[in-house]
């Protein structure tokens, strides 16, 4: 009997049977972890060109923001000196300090007047915006709002793609609360420029397709601005970019797919493999003899499977050092002592530093000092325990001696034969740092200006109006407490003497966006009525809308005008009564008395006394005295020493 031939029969057949059942099954479990396998390989992918995605997304919007600012600064000089007569010299300064910018322009009325650079924008001179039918709707939009709109990108008139930032400027009207359209301050932005100071052609250079669009503010369709493949995108990655008005949106993915036929295949080749090197180990447990028959074989099927295994980890390898390369954080290997044993490409674009330059040295050593200590207790908790994650912030020097502030995860690899180490991801958050610090110190001028206002200063919801909070100046204006008012809205507390001037008030600041001076009469916790101005912006709060309003207390200001205004009429009516007494007066030359605008003759003191504020006393003078009164002039002479002689009135010395 031959030793193939040992088992046969019905031994055989259900051999031949729970083989090809341990095939299948086999066969089903690593098609799953291949599916599994591929699935964490385009997790950890689409992670990568997210963040690639985002960070570009960030370069844009932080370009475009830096460009279009230019209009804020255009405008402010505009508000203060009314023109601005250095428009050239200035706007050449401008385009080079903000950078992306292809030109400044002057739109008063709406019509642009000037340019810079003129050479090669002569056509655009003379435009009329605000009745060109193709730029009206975004213009009017500026206007009403009275923000910075971004319109476009559309075909300029002196050729080319651009977008457009345009700012509406309102100057104020003297001795008057209104404010008056002065025009536009406009900053064109090639896309081209925009493209290139974002630095969007890396993207294409690290092997990925996108396309960047906008929504179109008329039809809500979405419009590509630029890309390398206008066509739509294989499942792209989409990052959301905010810009004034509107939102655009960059879609990425890779130039290859998000899957790899070859690697594909070759796993499947080798799950295939595996079950059949499987059932044929099950097939030979089954069958003894035929084991120890094809045993050679066997091990050589297990080389070739090794060979095969080898080159897959080799190309696995080898896509992970191109995602490393193209990375925008700096992955970082170091050793339990903080030696550094690898770098990324990225070292070089965040802290200036080529690759393998700072190898072998302590990443300590180029920590700030104070951060040392907490990086040091973050590295010695990770090499404890295997497989840890711990994250720490901290500042490293560049290489041309300013401080980056990195945010840091590091995992502990070091059980790991091929990486033996702590394996660091560091991304650059030094502008997100200053971006906090400047929201800081501008949430802590607020909070002082909010709390020392002698005027009354609220924050209250904006549907509701309950109140969310209030200065002191809240209790001097209306005598309630914080605490009585928290949580309360004004028609609880009857704050209004007329509970639709709330509505009014709304409806004003639905309109412009803000109140300036809006007269109310309010009341206060004893029941007193108070003349009061009222002045309201809106404010969000956690995604909320809310309003901060401002009230102000004239009603002492207004007593005093009242005051003001009726000692003006008194001093007219005087003086219209001293201007009677003006002109031609008829006066007998006889009697002395005065004859009035009806014909009658009056006693001189009557008719003055009558006609303004003068009152008369009487006395005798010393001629009419000696007339009239001779014996008792000549005693009152002898009554007098020879130093003394009577007064100019007639009386006695």
């Amino acid at each position: 009997m031959k030793q193939n031939d040992i088992v046969s029969g019905p031994a055989k057949g259900r051999t031949i049977i729970m083989t090809v059942t341990a095939f299948i099954v086999t066969l089903l479990l690593c098609a799953f972890l291949v599916n599994m396998s591929e699935q964490k390989k385009l997790a950890g992918l689409r992670k990568v060109v997210a963040e690639v995605g985002a960070s570009q997304a960030y370069s844009i919007s932080r370009q475009l923001d830096r460009s279009i600012s230019a209009t804020y600064a255009l405008a402010s000089l505009i508000q203060e000196y009314g023109e601005i007569s250095n428009f050239e010299e200035l706007a050449q300064d401008m385009i080079a300090r903000y950078g992306g910018i292809s030109s400044l322009q002057l739109a008063p009325s709406g019509v642009v007047r000037k340019i810079y650079p003129l050479e090669g924008n002569e056509a655009a001179i003379g435009h009329d915006i605000l009745n060109d039918p193709e730029r009206r709707t975004e213009a009017l939009e500026a206007v009403q709002s009275e923000k910075l709109t971004l319109a476009g990108p559309f075909e300029l008139i002196q050729g080319g793609m651009a977008v457009i930032g345009r700012y509406p400027v309102f100057l104020e009207e003297k001795h008057s609360d209104t404010k008056r359209f002065w025009g536009f301050t406009i900053v064109l932005i090639k896309l081209d420029k925009l493209l290139a100071a974002s630095n969007q052609d890396q993207l294409v250079s690290g092997g990925y397709q996108y396309n960047l669009s906008r929504q179109d503010p008329d039809t809500a369709a979405s419009l590509i601005i630029a890309g390398n493949d206008h066509n739509a995108l294989i499942d792209p990655v989409a990052i959301d970019i905010p810009v004034p008005n509107g939102h655009w949106s960059l879609e990425l993915a890779p130039q290859e797919g998000w899957y790899s036929f070859s690697t594909v295949l070759l796993e499947s080749v080798a799950s295939v493999l595996m079950s059949l090197i499987i059932t044929v180990l099950f097939y030979q447990r089954m069958s003894y003899m035929g084991q120890l028959l094809n045993k050679n074989n066997l091990l050589k099927d297990e080389v070739r499977q090794r060979r095969l295994m080898e080159e897959a980890l080799q190309k696995s390898e080898k896509k992970f050092r191109e995602i490393i390369e193209y990375s925008s954080d700096i992955i970082c290997i170091v050793g339990v002592d903080g030696m550094i044993m690898f770098e990324s490409p990225s070292v070089e674009k965040i802290l200036g530093y080529t690759p393998g330059e700072r190898k072998g040295r302590n990443a300590f050593e180029f920590m700030h000092e104070d951060d040392q200590e907490h990086a040091v207790a973050a590295l010695g908790k990770a090499v404890a325990l295997p497989d840890s994650i711990e994250r720490v912030v901290y500042r490293v020097k560049h290489k041309n001696g300013s401080w980056r502030t990195l945010d840091s995860i590091g995992r502990n690899l070091l059980h790991d034969e091929g990486i033996n180490g702590v394996v660091v991801h560091s991304r650059d958050i030094t502008e997100q740092k200053k971006m906090e610090e400047n929201l800081r110190i501008s949430e802590e001028k607020f909070s002082k200006a909010f709390y020392a206002s002698p005027d009354s200063v609220t924050i209250t919801s904006l549907e509701e109006g309950r109140f969310i909070e209030v200065n002191e100046g809240f209790e001097k204006v209306f005598g309630y407490s914080p605490d009585e008012v928290l949580g309360k809205t004004p028609f609880e507390l009857n704050l209004y003497r007329d509970p639709n001037h709330r509505q009014y008030i709304r409806e004003i600041l639905k309109e412009k966006g803000s109140v300036q001076g809006f007269y109310l009469e309010i009341v206060r916790k004893c029941g007193e009525v108070r003349d009061c101005m009222v002045y309201v912006e809106n404010i969000v709060i956690n995604g909320k809308p809310h309003i901060v309003t401002i009230v102000r207390d004239i009603t002492d200001l207004k007593i005093a005008e009242e005051k003001k205004d009726e000692l003006i009429k008194e001093l007219e009516e005087a003086l219209s009564e001293i201007k009677t007494l003006s002109g031609l007066i008829p006066i007998c030359s006889c009697c002395k008395k005065i004859r009035d605008d009806n014909g009658y003759w009056n006693q001189i003191e009557i008719y003055i006394r009558d006609r303004s504020d003068a009152d008369f006393s009487h006395g005798i003078c010393p001629d009419c005295a000696k007339e009239v009164y001779p014996n008792h002039y000549k005693k009152m002479l002898e009554a007098c020493s020879d130093e003394q002689s009577p007064d100019e009135d007639g009386m006695a010395c």
